[in-house]
């Protein structure tokens, strides 16, 4: 049994849970380098923008997301060398996205999807509505959804998409 794919983001909706009892009211959790939790926004900006390095081609920005109150999780897979997650249906590395992120209100729930997706990659799945995600595959990015956005990254609520020098904005308030 393994909770790797989980236990950081659990560890992270405490440590939110305990920060905003203690009337915190702005701050980034990071959980290392694939989970991080916005509480709020900077006192100078209406999110925290978190840049996703190490997901784009050397020569392109990175993806950008714009969180507010909202967890966001990245799973990879290095193709240089064989990936930490494992396909249950086959018992070997996952091949079915390179990488897959996630936007959503708990750090365990984006924290397991992104992990999840890797092997799922575009198959249909039974995800949360309340999630965003999207996922790298060799072919180009595309979202769980279907819908493509540019290459880059999903948008969901308080977040936004750079693509490219291009913004992208969804249908919801933005600070």
């Amino acid at each position: 049994l393994d909770l790797g794919g989980v236990a950081k983001g659990f560890a992270l909706d405490l440590a939110t849970e305990a920060l905003r009892d203690a009337g915190v009211t702005s701050a980034l959790l990071h959980g290392g380098s694939s989970t991080v939790v916005a509480i709020g926004s900077p006192p100078d900006a209406g999110a925290w923008c978190v840049a996703l390095e190490g997901l784009s081609e050397a020569s392109s920005p990175p993806p950008v997301a714009r969180l507010r109150d909202r967890a966001m999780s990245v799973s990879s897979q290095q193709s240089d060398r064989p990936g930490h997650v494992i396909d249950p249906s086959t018992g070997v590395s996952a091949q079915a996205a390179t990488w897959a992120a996630c936007i959503g209100r708990s750090a365990e729930a984006t924290d397991a999807w992104a992990t999840a997706l890797i092997v799922l990659g575009n198959r249909p799945t039974a995800m949360p509505r309340s999630l965003t995600s999207v996922l790298r595959h060799q072919q180009g990015t595309t979202l769980a959804s279907g819908e493509r956005i540019n290459g880059w990254f999903a948008v969901g609520p308080d977040a936004e998409c750079v693509t490219a020098g291009q913004t992208r904005q969804n249908d919801g308030e933005h600070g």
